[in-house]
């Protein structure tokens, strides 16, 4: 046989394609093996983002529901903390201690009447932002501050209070309150004064 018989060449090259034909299904085998090893990954991932997705689902419900819980509790608390709304005059003696109406008052009008508010009180004689240390001794003054604190929070203290509340305790009662606090602390006297509470 000689190299020029065409079905010596014929052969050769079958030859030649069956060995590219084992390559290529070779090559066609570690590709199925790659997709499907890449198919399992793929199904573990979508099982452990259904999964996470359960999870974050349950959360928000979680949230949900401990939002609600505590919306009604701070709705409990609040109602529960209201200030007495009775008269100073006849809150009057309880004392000052912790608890007692004068001491609610009194941590009022620190914490929120003189630091957000004590600009407003330039119109007192004294001309400062700030209430006289004296006021706790003058009945009037206690009873002024007291029922603005309950129109406070009233206004304030409330999610349903409406807007007009708000906005007349800042154009009528603070105003108000503080034009009669301007007459009582004109009096400049009252060394033997004691507070009544």
């Amino acid at each position: 046989m000689t190299t020029d018989d065409p079905i010596v060449a014929v052969m050769a090259d079958v030859a030649r394609l069956s060995q590219r034909l084992d390559q290529y299904g070779a090559q066609l085998d570690t590709t199925n093996h790659g997709t499907a090893e890449l198919a399992s990954r793929l199904d573990a991932i979508d099982a452990a983002l259904t999964d996470l997705a359960r999870t974050v689902t349950d959360l928000a419900e979680a949230v949900a529901a401990a939002t609600k819980r505590d919306a009604a509790g701070s709705e409990t608390e609040r109602s529960d903390r209201r200030p007495d709304r009775r008269p100073w005059i006849l809150l009057q003696g309880q004392g000052s201690g912790p608890g007692t109406p004068f001491a609610e008052l009194r941590a009022w009008v620190a914490r929120v009447l003189i630091p957000q508010y004590g600009e407003y009180m330039t119109r007192l004689p004294q001309g400062i932002p700030t209430l006289p240390e004296c006021w706790p001794l003058h009945p009037a003054a206690c009873n002024e501050l007291w029922s603005l604190y309950l129109a406070w929070d009233q206004a304030f203290m409330h999610p349903d209070t409406p807007l007009r509340e708000i906005t007349d305790w800042h154009d009528r009662l603070l105003p108000g309150v503080l034009d009669r606090l301007a007459v009582v602390f004109r009096c400049g006297h009252h060394e033997q004064a004691t507070p009544r509470l």
